[in-house]
């Protein structure tokens, strides 16, 4: 705390007020309040030489260098017009700019904006214009394009640096003063009066308060917009020294920290581990490659064989599926050998788990099993790490078979990243407090987790926890309550805690579907959108995808209903007569009830057209676009359980009512 500011707002939906929660946290406590500055500059000094970076064998940079890049590029930010508490944007696939710009934007007296490459044009505006973003940071032509397509309702954006290609071929619209400059002519003509430690951005610095805004994280509701969360330097260096606390054993043991970054950097989870972590333990970020997703991130683990692994489910289900083919290249009878090491393997791991000793032949099956490994390049993995999204416990048990426990996480971009996690294996008596499908202990000791006795609804708070959201004091004040004179983050999410004080989430008061690949979907206003499209056909849409590769939407059409003997209202197979006219006026006759109409090849064109319109025109990233449907045989009623009194969709009832077709949807995961 500072004298000149001795008190603080609880929360804040603007960039300008501060928030400190927890004033009587001292020197002495484990969180110590800094600007991201110092904290890299205090690691720096420590390893100078060390490797930071690395995007292949002839680009790497020291530690030395890291900071300078930063500072050179703040320089240049400042030089450009960016102002004290202004946003940088940044949208684009992991790179070293990226990681410049991101504390760059702190350095200068700003923050950094994050945007997922995936966004459409209108998304980026939404963002930049919330954010007020005078620059913005784009990987390509591709991405330049995009903003520059609606750069007529951006009035802030004063300049766009692009760090791969050229941009001679870049339109311009005539009308704009937006500058568009290349990485190096940027750095050329705005930075070229660089020394280390430049006074500009020193200045800038020492006016920076640890409790106002260093990152800006954009998250989805499950309606509307999406919200950019306030992270504090505070909160941001609060989760760093988190993560160190609770993976103590792990990084002392592991001087030669390697991490491989692929994970979106706008996600909160990749800021902390990819790029936080690693700086605060003297590691080295490996830059994978931008099909990382797609097939090359094996090889990229192969090359580099890194000593933490993180990921998303969906990636450990990847990963998963290629021990699998490197199980099926083998001869049948070492195939099978394998395969029996793999299973002892598992129940050694699940007999340390309840405190008994290992079974005849783990050695020998721990062997094997490590030679497996040496030739995927996971031999070197002492801590693997899965957030964004809850890890089946199938998962969680073929990494056991690995001898490979995956300490699963739970947090959000609201308490900036992970608030609880299962601690780091170090031997097999750790075990004993590892439980498959747990989410873990708070990971500080001053974070609390509490289980709301009415709702279930789990309620987080500590140093971690976001200002509020921008410019929503509606959302801020509806997500942020007092209880106990203590501020706590109400999650939307339903929980429990096990008698080792664990961490279990079993569902969400809230609608947003979570996706394998961690991304948040609100599935609401793509109901609406797909039903819009086609309205005088759909009664209702239900999007389905949690936890999955894809989503995938379940289709109603309008129909009759018949009223019971007890009042209540059930649909039958007959058509609306408004429906069956709309259908005739469109060429599409001789269809009168729902179980023709959804095997008929006409309907399901009306059906994919609608879906398709809504994928082109507005989803905003590739993982809210919708990839298959299917029509059900009725509409969703209450007298059936489906809907609440006001018509609202009862999702986790009709969703368990239909899980066995949501499975047919996905037949390679199941």
């Amino acid at each position: 705390m500072t004298e000149s500011n001795p008190s603080y707002a609880p929360y804040a939906w603007d960039i300008h007020t501060e928030v400190n929660r927890y004033p009587e946290l001292t020197e002495s406590a484990v969180t110590v309040p800094q600007h991201v500055r110092k904290c890299i500059g205090t690691f720096v000094d420590k390893f100078p030489e060390k490797h930071a970076l690395f995007l292949n064998e002839s680009t790497t940079w020291t530690y030395a260098e890291y900071l300078s890049a930063i500072e050179t590029t703040a320089l240049a930010f400042i030089n450009l017009g960016l102002g004290p508490l202004e946003g940088v944007g940044i949208i684009g696939f992991n790179s070293p700019e990226w990681i410049f710009s991101f504390f760059a934007s702190m350095f200068a007296g700003g923050f950094a904006v994050g945007i997922y490459s995936t966004n459409n044009a209108s998304a980026c505006t939404h963002v930049i214009n919330d954010a007020k973003c005078p620059i913005i940071v784009a990987q390509d032509k591709k991405q330049t394009d995009k903003i520059l397509s609606k750069i007529s309702e951006m009035p802030h954006i004063r300049a766009i640096i692009q760090y791969q290609g050229s941009v001679a071929d870049i339109q311009i619209p005539s009308d704009s003063q937006v500058k568009v400059l290349t990485w190096a002519q940027m750095l050329e003509q705005y930075a070229s009066e660089y020394s280390p430690k430049p006074e500009k951005v020193l200045e800038r610095e020492a006016a920076v308060s640890p409790y106002r805004c260093c990152t800006l994280v954009y998250t989805s509701g499950t309606t509307g917009n999406p919200k950019g969360a306030i992270l504090t330097h505070t909160n941001y260096i609060s989760m760093l020294n988190a993560v160190m606390l609770s993976g103590k054993q792990c990084w002392l043991k592991n001087e030669d920290l390697k991490i491989i970054t692929y994970l979106p950097l706008s996600h909160i989870m990749a800021q902390v581990t990819d790029i936080g972590t690693t700086f605060s333990l003297g590691g080295t970020c490996i830059f994978a490659k931008p099909d990382a997703l797609k097939g090359s991130l094996a090889t990229t683990i192969a090359d580099h064989r890194p000593s933490v692994l993180i990921g998303v489910p969906r990636v450990y289900e990847k990963i998963q599926a290629g021990v699998e083919q490197t199980l099926m290249k083998q001869y049948g009878l070492v195939r099978w050998s394998i395969r029996k090491c793999l299973d002892r393997m598992l129940v050694a791991n699940e007999c340390a788990m309840n405190g008994l000793p290992e079974p005849w032949g783990t050695y020998t099956s721990r062997s094997v099993i490590t030679s497996l490994k040496k030739k995927i390049g996971l031999d070197g993995v002492v801590y693997s790490i899965s957030g964004g999204a809850p890890l089946l416990e199938d998962t969680q048990r073929f990494w056991l078979k690995l001898d490979m426990p995956i300490c699963q996480g739970y947090g959000l971009s609201e308490v900036s990243g992970a608030h609880t996690a299962q601690y780091p294996i170090m031997c097999q008596e750790d075990l004993a407090e590892f439980e498959v499908g747990s989410a873990g202990k708070p990971l500080d000791p001053h974070y609390k987790v509490k289980i709301d006795p009415e709702t279930e609804e789990v309620l987080l708070a500590g140093q971690n926890v976001f200002s509020g959201y921008l410019n929503r004091e509606d959302a801020t004040k509806a997500c942020l309550a007092e209880t106990d004179g203590e501020i706590f983050f109400k999650t939307g999410d339903m929980g429990r805690l096990s008698e080792k004080g664990q961490l279990y989430i079993t569902g969400r008061l809230k609608e947003l579907i979570i996706t394998a690949g961690g991304e948040n979907v609100p599935p609401v206003p793509i109901e609406e959108a797909i039903k819009a499209n086609c309205e005088d056909l759909i009664s209702n849409v239900l999007v389905v995808g949690d936890r999955r590769k894809f989503l995938a939407c379940f289709i109603t059409l309008k129909c009759n209903f018949r009223t019971d003997e007890n009042g209540q209202e059930w649909p039958t197979d007959e058509l609306t007569n408004w429906t069956k006219r709309c259908l005739e006026r469109g060429g599409i006759t001789g269809i009168s009830t729902v179980s023709a109409a959804k095997s008929d090849d006409r309907i399901k064109i009306m059906v994919e057209n609608a879906i398709k319109h809504y994928n082109e025109t507005e989803a905003t990233s590739n993982a809210q676009k919708v990839q298959k449907f299917e029509i059900l045989d009725q509409d969703f009623s209450i007298a059936a359980g489906d809907l609440g009194p006001t018509l609202k969709l009862k999702r986790n009832v009709v969703v368990l009512k239909l899980k066995e077709e949501i499975d047919k949807f996905y037949p390679e995961e199941n």
